[in-house]
């Protein structure tokens, strides 16, 4: 008979505080052990003083992954993390015979050979670099391409292969085009006459205290002051976001999740707008070489979409390459040599 299974209780917290705290070895010697002694090696033998080590989802199974000592916990469940075992490198030299040894020629050119290059992004991967095709595709791209370069105040900067001064094949999209179309400068105008609706700027206070200090400390102390001072602005903070309303008589709603719901669609909107003012532009299939210019999050300046617009322009149905930068201004668009110098 199949009996009905058992109750198994999650976690659904869903308060202010982190749920999910990272443990290794290092923090359960120096937290909850009393320190790390001068030349003590961290085994499994310490886990064991608080992990069941021989529990079943603990053990590794032959040619499976490894546990090393890091789990995740918010208090009731529990998440391990394990290792794939590293395979043992076989020397191949010691298996050849001597009628399959490589030539002098053959070994020079392996030396030479260029190593692959270490931390490449997933985008690199993701989309082909143009010069790395084959000639016959460039030939079947020609006259439908079209270079891009992304910055800052221009998001894209789009010019035809076949652009001149006397017949510019030009394209713009600023950053002021794309605030007008998801209407993001309202959205902050209507937040900020929120804020001071309540008396005193007690909102905008609040939201100061609560930026001096940091919500991902390593100090247990600084997390605690962190915990004190939202637990402080918490009230307050909640009911601005929960219970602000729009000011329509008719049918009144939350504020802010009728503006992040607004915004969503306007971003979408923007996106199909982009995408048919470049077919407007430079036809209907054109081939989008782009930039591989990348800004992280800097300081003081609003996020850039890098491999976000490349995805969204491929949605699209856009051909979307990648052309390397790293001193592309130096070549000679004649002879393809780097002789260009920059004149003082």
């Amino acid at each position: 008979q199949n009996k009905p299974r058992s109750f198994q209780r999650m976690s659904l917290r869903t308060q202010w505080i982190p749920c999910h705290v990272h443990i290794d070895k290092s923090i359960l010697c120096q937290w909850f052990l009393g320190g790390i002694k001068e030349g003590y090696k961290l085994t499994n033998d310490l886990s064991g003083e608080v992990l069941a080590i021989n529990c079943r989802a603990i053990k590794s199974k032959q040619g499976s992954k490894v546990f090393e000592g890091s789990v995740q916990t918010d208090g009731v469940p529990i998440s391990i993390f394990k290792k794939c075992k590293a395979k043992k490198k076989t020397n191949s030299s010691t298996d050849q015979t001597s009628d399959t040894k490589l030539s002098d020629t053959a070994s020079a050119a392996k030396a030479k050979a260029p190593k692959p290059k270490k931390g490449k992004n997933k985008d690199e991967f993701e989309f082909e670099y143009i010069g790395l095709i084959d000639q016959d595709k460039l030939c079947a791209m020609e006259g439908n391409c079209v270079l891009i370069d992304p910055g800052r105040r221009n998001l894209l900067f789009c010019m035809h292969e076949y652009s001149s001064i006397g017949n510019p094949g030009l394209f713009r999209f600023t950053h002021s085009h794309k605030a007008r179309l998801t209407r993001s400068t309202k959205f902050c105008r209507i937040l900020e006459a929120a804020k001071k609706m309540y008396p005193d700027n007690t909102i905008i206070e609040a939201k100061q205290r609560l930026a001096k200090v940091s919500c991902t400390p390593v100090n247990p102390d600084q997390f605690k002051r962190f915990i004190e001072v939202q637990a402080e602005v918490w009230p307050l903070l909640s009911k601005f976001h929960s219970c602000t309303q729009t000011n329509s008589t008719m049918n009144k709603k939350p504020l802010h999740r009728q503006l992040r719901l607004t915004a969503y669609f306007n971003i979408q909107r923007a996106d199909h707008i982009l995408a048919n003012l470049i077919r407007e532009q430079f036809g209907p299939d054109p081939v989008l070489v782009l930039g591989n210019w990348s800004a992280g999050m800097c300081k003081y300046h609003e996020h850039i979409r890098g491999v976000g617009m490349r995805r969204m322009l491929r949605k699209h149905g856009f051909k979307v390459y990648l052309l390397d930068e790293f001193r592309i201004s130096t070549f000679c668009p004649g002879c393809c040599e780097a002789r260009l110098v920059h004149s003082e």
